[in-house]
This record gives structure tokens, sequence and C-alpha cells, in this order.
């Protein structure tokens, strides 16, 4: 018994330490795209997963465009490869890419991102 809850120790340490040297997404809305593409089934299942991740919420997933919407949530960030492990679970032939951060339209011009 000891052996295995050492066993279990050593791969949640190996967990943690491949998220902690993963690149971390910060808190903002962000937008990345899944491939081969998703159809209704592949985005609720991926939807479901991620939304069980504490530190995002917003999640959407849109077969139509293929693509994965989330926002992480203030004062915290995640792992990028936690998301994707959490796609490839839910999907194992799908691939998510690196998250774009989406940018909230300016109240001056409207325009997503410029702000004179």
């Amino acid at each position: 018994m000891k052996t295995f809850v050492g066993f279990l120790a050593v791969v949640f340490l190996t967990a943690a330490s491949v998220y902690a040297a993963t690149e971390m997404l910060s808190p903002g809305t962000y937008m990345a795209t899944i491939t081969p593409a998703v159809d209704s089934k592949a985005a609720s299942d991926i939807e479901s997963r991620l939304s069980q991740i504490g530190e995002i919420k917003d999640v959407a997933v849109k077969p139509d465009d293929s693509s994965v919407h989330f926002t992480v949530k203030e004062r915290e960030e995640v792992a990028l490869l936690r998301l994707q492990d959490a796609v490839k679970t839910a999907a194992p032939d799908r691939l998510m890419g690196t998250p774009a951060i989406q940018r909230e339209p300016s109240q001056k011009t409207g325009v997503s991102g410029y702000e004179p």
C-alpha cells in the first residue's frame, strides 16, 4: 500500500511540475481553434470538460467555426497545457491551438483593441 501511495504522490507531483512549466494564461477572454473541426457531439463533450476547470468560466465551443471561447477568472491563472489536456481527454482526436486574448471593444470607437 505504501508503494501505491508513493506512486500516486510522484504522479501528482510530476503532473503539477508539467503544468508549472507551461505557459500560464492570465485573466481575460480567449479564443482558440480546435482541429480537426468539431461536430456538435465533440463540441458538447469539450465544453463540458473545460467547464470543470475552476479557473475559467463562460466556456463555449462553436462547431460552425471549430472555436473555443472562455474567460480566465479575475485573480486566477490557468496552465495552457491543462486546457489542452482537457480537450484531448474530452475528444481524443482533437487538439486545441494556442489561445489568443480577445480585446473588449472600445467605449469610444466600438473597434476591438483600438482606442485613440
